[in-house]
């Protein structure tokens, strides 16, 4: 499961400008937008929110389960950021994708003793804040 940033989406200048940049260049902005955006998805699954700012529904009482969900999901290790051709990837891959992509889009899953619906739980996502504070770091880095 991944989330993907389409820096195309903006102005015709950003295009151009970007287009134009040297390859080590455009992997260095490329480093900074995902290193922002993913501590930003860090902070709001730490506060268990939607990016639209609404709460997780709460988890099912199960005796032993409470404290915060997806603390493992949170770290650098798991979240990851990939570097394509044409743009950034942010997300989780592999086993570790598909257990994420189960609890963020609220599916069932098979289990030993049966099957688990879980609720929908928005893991990942850009804001519009998020999406002006990409536009200053592109700026930032065609200014250099």
């Amino acid at each position: 499961m991944a989330s993907s940033v389409d820096m195309g989406g903006f102005d015709a200048y950003f295009e151009h400008a970007i287009a134009q940049m040297s390859p080590s260049g455009r992997r260095k902005m490329q480093n900074a937008i995902g290193k922002y955006l993913r501590t930003a998805n860090r902070k709001r699954m730490t506060a268990q929110t939607d990016p639209d700012g609404g709460s997780w529904e709460k988890r099912k009482g199960t005796g032993g389960s409470s404290g915060r969900m997806f603390k493992k999901l949170r770290t650098n290790g798991h979240l990851k950021l990939r570097h394509q051709s044409n743009g950034l990837k942010i997300g989780w891959f592999g086993r570790v994708g598909s257990i994420a992509r189960i609890h963020h889009f609220g599916l069932s899953e098979r289990l030993q003793y049966g099957t688990a619906k879980y609720a929908a739980r928005e893991l990942i996502g850009i804001t519009a804040a998020d999406t002006e504070a990409i536009r200053s770091i592109i700026i930032e880095h065609l200014a250099l």
